[in-house]
Order: C-alpha cells, then structure tokens, then sequence
C-alpha cells in the first residue's frame, strides 16, 4: 500500500516544539525551515543546445544567494545541494529556476538534525562512548581532502535488531569531531553525510565501522570544486572563460 502525507512545514515544527517543551527561539515560525539534499543531473543523452552554462551559473550562485552546500558531483554533469527552504513552493521554486530543469531529473531527500532525534542526554552520550573509534587523519602539509557525500539507505524491510540509532550517533560524533557534515534521512531511513578524508582507507574505516553497513548499504559519490568543474568545461568549450572569470 502507498500513502500520500501532506506535511505543513511551520505548524508542524510549532506542535513538536510545544510538545517537546523547547525554548521560544526554537519555536519561531521563521526558523522551522525543512533541509533537503538534491542531487540533479541530466538524462542522456544530453542535447547539444542544453544550456548547460546557464546551470553552471545557476548553481554557483545559488551558494552565495541561498546560503546552500552545493557540490559538483565527479563524473556526470552533477551537482549534490543541501539546502533549507520554508515550503514546497519554495523549493519549487529553486529546483524550476534551473535553466537545465527541462532536462534533468531530480532526487531530493527530506533531512533531519541529528541532535533533535538523538537528543543530548546522559545516556546518548555513554552509548557515544561505546561506538567503535574512526581515524581521523590529519592533513599532510601540501595535500588537499578528498571531499565525498555518503547516501547511507537502510534495507528494507527493515531487519530485526537493525541499530538505526547507532549508525547516526557513530555520524554525530564524527560531525563533533570536525570534517563531516551529516543529517538524518526524515522516516529513519539512513543517512547522508559530506566527508573530507585524506585517502579511501580513512573513507572505508568510517563505513566499516557504523553500524548501519551490517543491515542496509552505502552509495559514495565523489565532490568536486565549482574551480575545477570550471576550469574542466572551459577547457571542452561548453563554458565562455570570461563569464567562469567574473564569477571566481
């Protein structure tokens, strides 16, 4: 069976608020905004006129319009945003004004904050203590991170004893250890993550050791920078250099 919820973004944050007993600040209508992850990226094949600079601008942009994380994903002409919004319309909005929208299709997943599931009492943080230790390497002087988004999906049906809480616990205290950005998937599906690793060792020490690869699976995409994507389509001829200049 399929259903259809219809979810008031404002109203409903204003209910669990009240219900939770949080402060006022948290109760204000003009913060109980939703965050999703997009990820866009076009059907092939692309055609030839696929205004493709116009995206390039669009999203560059929308960085410094929208406050969004946006990634250029390795690969195909890609992109992975996180963004906040205040409605449906809103995101709409954002997802439509995307000169490639005609052809492109899109994945969004609605977010959730690690700290309002898993709380902050005494009990989170003994199991915190309890999780497995990931190596966080330090840069070496004259290397970069390598940059990747984890989609961490759990199986379904859900298995019986499936530790769902720990695998986002394992990513809180990852993100407090500085070099992940992650969120819950709404619904307790899973996970999305931003990591900055020094090599695919480090990368695969972070996914061995939460619980969630023993009961459902990881998708890991390469990141980019919009620096190299520019320089890259300058580069084949799909960007003008002097537009990708003014926008650096």
């Amino acid at each position: 069976m399929t259903a259809l919820y219809l979810y008031n973004s404002r109203v409903d944050c204003l209910r669990y608020g009240s219900k939770h007993g949080l402060n006022g600040d948290l109760l204000n209508p003009s913060i109980c905004r939703m965050k999703f992850l997009v990820i866009n990226h076009p059907k092939v094949p692309v055609p030839k006129r696929a205004p493709i600079e116009g995206c390039v601008d669009y999203f560059t942009r929308l960085v410094a319009r929208r406050h969004a994380m946006v990634y250029p994903m390795v690969g195909p002409k890609s992109y992975a945003t996180i963004i906040d919004v205040d409605s449906g319309k809103d995101l709409d909005e954002i997802l439509s004004d995307n000169p490639m929208a005609p052809n492109e299709e899109y994945f969004i997943y609605p977010l959730s904050d690690l700290d309002a599931i898993l709380g902050h009492g005494e009990d989170v943080q003994e199991r915190l203590r309890t999780l497995p230790v990931v190596r966080l390497r330090d840069k070496m002087p004259g290397t970069e991170f390598q940059k990747f988004l984890i989609i961490g999906k759990v199986a379904k049906p859900i298995p019986p004893g499936a530790n769902i809480k720990g695998s986002l616990e394992q990513l809180r205290l990852l993100k407090e250890r500085g070099r992940v950005e992650g969120y819950a998937i709404a619904g307790m599906e899973g996970f999305v993550a931003v990591v900055d690793v020094s090599n695919n060792d480090e990368l695969n020490d972070i996914l061995y050791k939460n619980p969630l690869g023993r009961w459902g699976e990881y998708s890991v995409y390469p990141l980019g920078t919009f620096a190299g994507e520019r320089r890259t389509l300058t580069e084949i001829g799909l960007t003008r250099s002097e537009i990708l200049e003014a926008q650096a």
